[in-house]
């Protein structure tokens, strides 16, 4: 097994690798890989994003990648990892692990918590556990199908739904989403730059789309929508200012979502959400979701 930094050249490969294994699940088997892993790829910054590359004789079986982050009080880097199901062993997992622990803790740019995301009853759990880390929060990941779709739920009286099209729109998203989210539990406030480059990205559904419940110029809800792969949709962030729970907003921005999407030609809408949002569960079961796996939030902090 031999680990190297991807370049340009390996495209075709690591697609072939993403469509054998998935980016996030071995289902995901067809669509345009190649413009999803170029997606994917994009965002990462010189000298503070990785993305190795697990060869044997010539094949990609796996990957590595670690991000530096720098936003919120409690600044995190971000570790993932896997391998295709039949090149999976514990000892591959635990070298993969010690990796990339090993090129972070030297870095410059690192900071003194590493996080790492794991399905529950994927082997890569023990590995995690024996190696330190400690689990920090839970999410579900809930889906359901499109065509479950009421009717979109009415507006409050005033309300509007505007779609952010603009990097200089960053700032509003960024306010509603500071009063959404901030009192959660492992919130993670997202920076300008990382807004406004994403707003510059939005041009198709497969980048995603932001939308915000206006009152005059004052934003009250937010919800950011994506289509996936295989026909699934992605409802990425959802939220209401505290101020104006209760009034049936958050319906009304799902529903607007799940138009969206199945106008662009999902058949399923998937979601995660933290353990700890304990109150958004009954909305979500209202609209059909239902619960197909459980992903798992992994810290520790390091010496560095």
């Amino acid at each position: 097994m031999d680990i190297q930094l991807f370049e340009t050249k390996h495209l075709d490969k690591v697609t072939t690798y993403f469509k054998t294994r998935g980016l996030y699940g071995p289902e995901y088997v067809s669509g345009d890989r190649r413009r999803i892993v170029q997606r994917w790829l994009a965002p990462l910054r010189p000298d503070r994003d990785f993305f190795w590359l697990v060869w044997d004789n010539n094949r990609v079986i796996g990957h590595v990648s670690l991000r530096f982050r720098y936003h919120g009080d409690d600044p995190f880097d971000l570790v993932s990892l896997g391998l295709i199901p039949e090149e999976t062993t514990t000892n591959r997992l635990e070298e993969l692990l010690d990796f990339v622990t090993a090129r972070h803790e030297p870095s410059p740019h690192a900071n003194d918590t590493l996080d790492i995301y794991c399905w529950s009853k994927h082997p890569m759990v023990d590995v995690v556990v024996d190696r330190g880390f400690v689990e920090e929060s839970r999410f579900q990941e809930m889906v359901r199908p499109i065509e479950m779709s009421e009717p979109e739920a009415g507006l409050p009286e005033g309300i509007f739904l505007r779609r952010l099209n603009t990097p200089t729109e960053a700032r509003l998203w960024l306010s509603i989403s500071q009063r959404c989210f901030s009192r959660h539990f492992g919130y993670q406030e997202q920076s300008m730059a990382d807004v406004a480059r994403q707003l510059s990205e939005n041009d198709i559904m497969e980048n995603g789309e932001f939308w915000l419940a206006m009152l005059g110029e004052r934003p009250l809800g937010m919800l950011r929508i994506r289509l996936g792969d295989m026909g699934e949709g992605y409802v990425e962030e959802v939220g209401v200012d505290p101020e104006v729970r209760g009034y049936g907003l958050g319906r009304a921005l799902m529903e607007h979502g799940h138009k969206r999407l199945s106008d662009s030609g999902a058949i399923k809408s998937r979601l995660a959400m933290v353990y700890t949002n304990e109150q958004a569960l009954p909305l979500y079961d209202s609209m059909g979701y239902t619960t197909s796996g459980t992903l798992i939030l992994f810290k520790k902090k390091l010496d560095v």
